[in-house]
């Protein structure tokens, strides 16, 4: 695997990770799913790595503890939310995944403009925003799927991404 400069997360690292994701989300072998979610889960663990190598200590435990509390607090919301009888339905992933692409684009195009670091944390802000939504609806489509015994690594990997989005962006708002 390339080693990349300080606090620069490879694209090479990207792309693979992002071969996995399709792979898992296609195959339906537990076995083999559960085979590339691991490979999946230490290619992340190494590129969180890469990435947190140059932070301070207090940025990065801002960002553990404000990832753990943003993903309880949404977690008891949604199941608020399942208690009086409201569930969040594709239209709100579709909302967010569309949301999603947008930032994205803007993300790249702030990147190649060389954005000030003020722009970069109102981006990193609006990204922490949408993956504390995406924490709902997954919560609400883990809760009420059925998954026959065999599909927790689809869970596992909704919820990682969540989780490993919340903490990169607190870490951008706290650098």
């Amino acid at each position: 695997m390339k080693r990349c400069p300080p606090g620069v997360i490879c694209v090479e690292n990207v792309t693979i990770m992002i071969i996995l994701i399709v792979l898992m989300v296609s195959i339906q072998n537990p076995f083999i799913k559960f085979i590339l979610f691991t490979i999946f889960s230490v290619l992340m663990g190494i590129t969180l790595s890469e990435r947190t190598r140059h932070s301070n200590s207090e940025a990065i435990k801002t960002a553990i503890f404000g990832t753990l509390g943003i993903f309880v607090a949404m977690f008891l919301f949604t199941i608020v939310l399942l208690m009086l009888g409201i569930e969040v339905g594709s239209t709100f992933g579709l909302f967010l995944l569309e949301a999603l692409i947008i930032m994205i684009i803007v993300s790249i195009t702030s990147y190649f403009m060389k954005a000030s670091s003020t722009t970069n944390k109102i981006i990193a802000g609006i990204f922490l925003f949408i993956f504390s939504l995406f924490i709902i609806y997954d919560t609400t489509n883990i809760l009420i799927r059925d998954y026959y015994g065999n599909d927790f690594i689809t869970a596992s990997l909704d919820y990682l991404l969540d989780i490993v989005n919340i903490f990169i962006d607190l870490l951008n708002l706290n650098q």
